[in-house]
């Protein structure tokens, strides 16, 4: 996941590649792309070693970060919604609202939103994902009914560690299947929907006021304009291209769920 290596260009996907081991370039890189104050200085004898590669759309980039050497940064308000996931070391983020908060090996986190806070990151492999702020805000009140603008997380942490394995299992499939096929990145409604499927997994997985309205019961249900021959189609789509995903989310065999969910939308004869 997250390995750009290999891949033939496509106009619409950006792919760039950065490694050094020369401490200086790589602090000079560090500080133009993530505002870092302060980065290790090596002992001698010590391995330095810096590697950063991104794939991205416009709405959508997926990085992963490996270094040798610990740095330190002060980050004021992101303009993205960052989650990241260490492969290996960890980082720990000081913020006001949330305090201090440490994540390690295999971990799932959001950063901090709307606020300023430190990051100390230890020697590491990390995947970061970034979505465009504005648009998930869209999303958020399109799909889920709330007020625009009024998106907000209350948590860092995933509600759960399934939920957790469901983003991490997303954000693999956005990139196998979608940003790293030169096909699939090449088609406008495939790169869509893969922002879309990274938005739900994220207002599912991490504690936010969208997930909040929805699951209130006193909430009323947002009518779909869906016809019932589209959802007919999604639902063959799903048992044909997507069966794990159903058993995996339901815990139940996949025809079920499919045959119930067509019985709810199959339309009411007079």
């Amino acid at each position: 996941m997250l390995d750009p290596g290999g891949m033939a260009p496509t106009p619409c996907i950006a792919v760039d590649r950065y490694t050094g081991n020369d401490r200086d370039e790589i602090e000079r890189f560090l500080t133009e792309t993530y505002g870092v104050t302060s980065l290790h200085h090596p002992r001698r004898g010590d391995e330095v070693w810096f590697e950063h590669t991104t794939v991205a759309t416009g709405d959508v980039a997926l990085n992963r970060l490996t270094s040798t050497l610990p740095f330190a940064t002060t980050t004021g308000p992101l303009r993205q919604v960052i989650v990241v996931s260490p492969r290996g070391g960890t980082l720990t983020w000081t913020t006001n609202r949330h305090g201090e908060v440490r994540v390690a090996d295999r971990g799932v986190a959001l950063a901090p939103v709307g606020e300023d806070f430190g990051c100390v990151v230890e020697p590491c492999e990390i995947d970061v994902v970034a979505l465009d702020a504005p648009r998930l805000a869209d999303y958020a009140a399109h799909h889920c009914g709330i007020a625009p603008g009024t998106l907000e997380f209350t948590a860092l942490r995933p509600l759960s560690p399934a939920l957790a394995r469901h983003w991490l299992n997303i954000v693999t499939h956005v990139h196998d299947d979608v940003l790293a096929n030169p096909w699939a990145a090449a088609q406008p409604i495939l790169r869509d929907q893969a922002f879309c499927a990274l938005a739900a997994a994220l207002l599912s997985t991490f504690p936010n006021t969208a997930l909040d309205h929805v699951t209130d019961p006193d909430t009323p249900r947002i009518t779909s304009e869906v016809s019932p021959t589209t959802l007919s189609r999604i639902l063959d789509d799903l048992e044909t291209h997507e069966p794990g995903m159903v058993a995996a989310l339901s815990g139940l065999p996949v025809h079920e769920v499919l045959d119930e969910l067509r019985r709810r939308t199959r339309p009411h004869t007079a």
